[in-house]
């Protein structure tokens, strides 16, 4: 696309090519430090990253820009720190989330999703749509303070915790166990904030219930790592689909 709104290549070569063309572009200029500064875009970046995301989410095309700009980089005839890598996928997110909100999302949404799949614009986009609708229900509220009950308590923790269901000790922990195992098996490989949704229903009372009539931070030591470490794996479904603490109300 020459500008927002133009039409797309219509074969995967075309594609293909206009997005190698972008790319190397971006990358390449990047790492010699010439990205965009203030309203100056001598090189038009701004406008190739604008490329590269209409035709990733136009094409519904999900594929990691981390990786395809670390092969673009391997071809260029300049050296290419891991830094500059990092700055060419910052102002390409940058430009996704302008995009993302000129299309009508929510702010907060498009932080959610940026968070965890910025790297990929399609996924991205299909994330946002998917949540969206989520917010509108009534029982919303009531979903996300289940979930952030498990986040906010072991967001501050250094340390994955491995779980052990064999430890567990009261009833309420064997129940939310139970209830995470379901879940997590409901959701499909690559699956998205839908699915997570949907299965994620049926843990609001386990997770209540456990929080009611459990202390987490137990002074004994392996009781309250091993409560920790099912909290946690509860808390990582969301893992590359959206960081739902960005969303108002969290």
């Amino acid at each position: 696309p020459r500008s927002a709104g133009d039409r797309l290549p219509a074969s995967r070569p075309g594609m293909a090519l206009a997005l190698a063309d972008r790319v190397d572009s971006l990358v390449g200029l990047i790492a010699i430090g010439m990205k965009p500064t203030g309203s100056a875009d001598p090189f038009g970046l701004r406008r190739a990253a604008l490329g590269i995301v209409q035709l990733l989410a136009g094409h519904q095309v999900s594929l990691s820009l981390r990786e395809l700009f670390r092969e673009a980089a391997e071809t260029l005839p300049v050296p290419c720190s891991n830094d500059a890598l990092a700055e060419a996928l910052d102002f390409l997110v940058g430009r996704l989330r302008v995009w993302m909100s000129e299309q009508g999302l929510r702010y907060d949404v498009i932080e959610a999703v940026l968070a965890e799949c910025g790297h990929d614009p399609h996924r991205a986009c299909q994330m946002a749509q998917e949540l969206s609708p989520w917010l509108a229900r009534e029982d919303w509220p009531a979903i996300l303070a289940a979930y952030s009950r498990c986040v906010r308590i072991v967001r501050g923790q250094a340390q994955t915790y491995a779980l052990d269901p064999a430890r567990f000790v009261e009833p309420a922990t064997e129940k939310l166990h139970a209830a995470y195992l379901a879940c997590k098996a409901a959701i499909p490989a690559g699956g998205g904030v839908n699915d997570f949704l949907k299965a994620f229903l049926a843990m609001i009372e386990p997770i209540n219930l456990f929080f009611d009539e459990v202390l987490v931070m137990a002074e004994d030591v392996a009781l309250r790592e091993n409560r920790l470490a099912l909290v946690q794996h509860i808390a990582a479904l969301t893992a590359g689909m959206a960081d739902f603490s960005k969303l108002e109300g969290f």
